[in-house]
């Protein structure tokens, strides 16, 4: 999207915003934001941008950083829960209790199994928030790693925007391939597909709406049940016929 289409598109997003969050004072669930990333894909930026969008009586903003002695002592998601917002409410945590894991190194088969039981311990803690009605989104906000390091010279380079580079967000840098290792490990329970079209076979469990401006898909998420097929069913076979039916419009168009 071009700077002046998402500028002409700005005001009706920022006023849908504002509608939503003051229908939200009458329901009867509230709205968990999670807003994560890599280091300087603009986390801040979308999150400081909603803090002067919304009406600031009606949601707060968590960070969270070193767990302090008192949240060493108590359970490991005790300090998510005591922020969790009310119905009608919403709440906003940059990063997200995703990063304690994003901290970890594991390689050994120990390490591993505890870190796949780091991945349970979320999935039981959102489970229990959405069985309980909360409205659970998470945005993770991507960068290359050449891209990520351009970002960050160019930050680092201006005066005006060099603070808001540390250490931190070097080291990051050169852990963005452990990262990217880590992040190919899913949480037990979960199924992906690919990035898919309106026009193919994920939409029929889904939905095939798409992004106004780009055509591209909107991202999707649907419980499943998954068993062993003995046969193609009738969609598949339907879509393999269309696709025979295609290619053969095709190669006769370009025989013409």
């Amino acid at each position: 999207m071009s700077k002046k289409a998402y500028e002409a598109r700005l005001p009706d997003v920022r006023a849908a915003l504002v509608r939503m969050q003051v229908e939200l004072k009458s329901a009867k669930f509230p709205v968990i934001l999670v807003v994560a990333g890599v280091e300087a894909s603009g986390k801040g930026d979308v999150i400081n941008i909603l803090n002067g969008w919304l009406d600031p009586r009606g949601f707060e903003t968590f960070a969270f950083h070193e767990p302090t002695d008192e949240e060493r002592d108590r359970p490991a998601m005790w300090r998510y829960w005591r922020t969790l917002p009310a119905n009608g409410r919403m709440a906003i945590y940059a990063g997200g209790w995703h990063a304690d894991a994003l901290h970890e190194d594991p390689r050994s088969a120990r390490e591993l199994v505890q870190f796949d039981a780091t991945l349970r311990r979320f999935a039981w803690f959102e489970g229990q928030l959405a069985a309980g009605g909360a409205l659970i989104v998470k945005v993770w906000l991507n960068l290359s790693k050449s891209a990520q390091r351009t970002r960050l010279r160019e930050l680092e380079s201006d005066p005006r925007t060099a603070w808001r580079v540390t250490p931190d967000d070097w080291k990051s840098q050169r852990d963005y391939d452990r990262l990217a290792r880590i992040s190919e490990r899913m949480q037990p329970g979960v199924v992906y597909t690919t990035f898919h079209h309106g026009f193919t076979g994920a939409n029929v469990v889904t939905t095939e709406f798409e992004d106004w401006a780009t055509g591209c898909p909107e991202y999707k998420v649907t419980a499943v049940e998954v068993t062993l097929a003995k046969k193609m069913s009738e969609w598949q076979e339907h879509y393999l016929e269309t696709r025979r039916q295609n290619t053969q419009i095709l190669t006769g168009a370009s025989g013409d």
